[in-house]
């Protein structure tokens, strides 16, 4: 790391966990970090999401997901529980829309059993019919429940705004008539097709030995088949800066979502973006308390202009977007809009030194908190094992943070939160949203030119 980036790495950096990788015949990674205590978290990171998916099959990797504890030719769903439950063990699995996870934790002695479940899971489940019929109710019916949450439903549209036309703008769980329509064979077929050990890697943190998971993954893995017939493009999705507008007058509050196009996971200047976006801040009205150094955070607090504000920063493979969502007062909406743009061009042109050195001691202590466990620590490298293709250690992540530069921030700044066109969702009361060439103008962009 020091080489890399012409800093001395730190003697404590020198002493954390080391991670070490291998590569098993059939493709798979194997990831691990050894570190001291009694238990360990292994998880199988696929690269499986609704970015995988078309149109068509939208969807079935959660479908996936859900159907994976159903049973397997080993083991029924009942059995399945219960010996999760008497190992004291926790298995729990997650969507999103580049990754399919199944991540376990458990005492170090039970790591290879846990992992046979996982095994089971991901090569042998039956798949029935029957079962297949009932998650797709419970499908259903969560799919109702995040349509419900204005958050999800905000965000799921703004995705499927800002990245129109691609598979990045799908939502996770996939439109209704999708959810209804997929069968037992469609499921089978992307099992095939992207549970391929190209596409695999697994992670193991904690009391684990390296030779030992890897050992136990050639045993375990056996039915992965080599290499998928999808290979994933590493062509960004087109940016489509427009707006869509939901209106309920009934609502007191409206829900505004403002984004521009961000920076792919492995870009050079991704750190400083986030510095940028942790400068944006978060603020809550009901705990009082939010970022004291973001004129943004400072405006809707003073003037009462709303509920809560979050700033945020996605980041994919091959693209992201950044921005700031928040529920304004209805009748102080457009207030709300002109401080988000006010705050976007403070960070391109005003923000002072020593704010962002402030902000980058905040991102390191976030980002090391965050990884404060066996279990973040594993679901960090499997996500960081698509993004870059590798583990980027929190030394390495501390060094690239002390070497960004104010001027990189402002330049990173300018460059993705000013003079380009914005994605923006707008739900609720919309008396005082304005139109969009509005947000372009506030941006910096001619109407005329979008």
């Amino acid at each position: 790391v020091g080489n890399v980036l012409g800093q001395v790495e730190p003697e404590w950096m020198q002493r954390v966990a080391t991670t070490r990788t291998s590569r098993l015949p059939n493709g798979m990674q194997v990831v691990s970090e050894k570190t001291f205590g009694m238990s360990a978290t292994v998880g199988v990171f696929v690269n499986a999401g609704s970015v995988y998916e078309n149109a068509r099959t939208n969807g079935v990797a959660h479908f996936l997901e859900h159907m994976a504890f159903k049973g397997t030719r080993r083991r029924t769903q009942r059995q399945i529980e219960v010996e999760v439950e008497n190992m004291g063990a926790t298995i729990n699995a997650f969507t999103s829309r580049e990754q399919t996870a199944f991540v376990a934790h458990a005492l170090k002695d039970r790591v290879r059993d846990v992992l046979d479940i996982v095994a089971d899971l991901l090569q042998h489940s039956v798949l029935t019919e029957r079962a297949v019929e009932y998650e797709r109710q419970v499908i259903l019916q969560e799919n109702d429940e995040v349509n419900a949450k204005s958050e999800e439903y905000v965000f799921d549209l703004l995705h499927d705004l800002a990245f129109r036309g691609s598979s990045l703008g799908y939502t996770i769980l996939g439109p209704v008539d999708n959810i209804r329509g997929l069968r037992r064979e469609d499921l089978v077929d992307y099992i095939k097709t992207h549970y391929t050990g190209d596409r695999m890697t697994l992670v193991g943190v904690g009391a684990v030995e390296h030779e030992d998971l890897v050992r136990t993954a050639e045993d375990l893995f056996t039915h992965i088949e080599p290499v998928s017939p999808h290979t994933a493009s590493d062509e960004a999705p087109e940016w489509s800066g427009s707006m869509v507008r939901v209106p309920d007058p009934a609502m007191d509050v409206t829900h505004l979502v403002v984004a521009m196009e961000g920076l792919r996971g492995a870009h050079p200047d991704l750190f400083a973006l986030n510095i940028a976006n942790m400068m944006m801040g978060n603020w809550d009205r009901q705990v009082g308390a939010g970022n004291t150094t973001s004129p943004l955070c400072e405006a809707m607090a003073e003037g009462e202009l709303g509920h809560q504000l979050s700033s945020f920063n996605s980041v994919y493979r091959t693209t992201g977007m950044i921005g700031v969502y928040a529920i304004a007062h209805s009748e102080k909406a457009d207030r709300v809009v002109e401080e988000i743009f006010r705050q976007f061009h403070y960070l391109a042109t005003e923000v002072s030194d020593e704010d962002i050195l402030r902000a980058k001691e905040k991102f390191k202590a976030v980002s090391l908190m965050q990884c404060d466990g066996t279990t973040p620590t594993c679901e960090e490298i499997g996500r960081q094992m698509l993004v870059y293709g590798r583990r980027m250690s929190p030394a390495e992540m501390l060094l690239r943070t002390d070497a960004i530069q104010p001027d990189d921030v402002r330049r990173v700044a300018r460059a993705c939160l000013t003079h380009q066109p914005p994605a923006v969702v707008a739900m609720g009361n919309l008396d005082h949203v304005p139109s969009y060439d509005r947000f372009l103008q506030l941006s910096g962009v001619q109407p005329s030119t979008v």
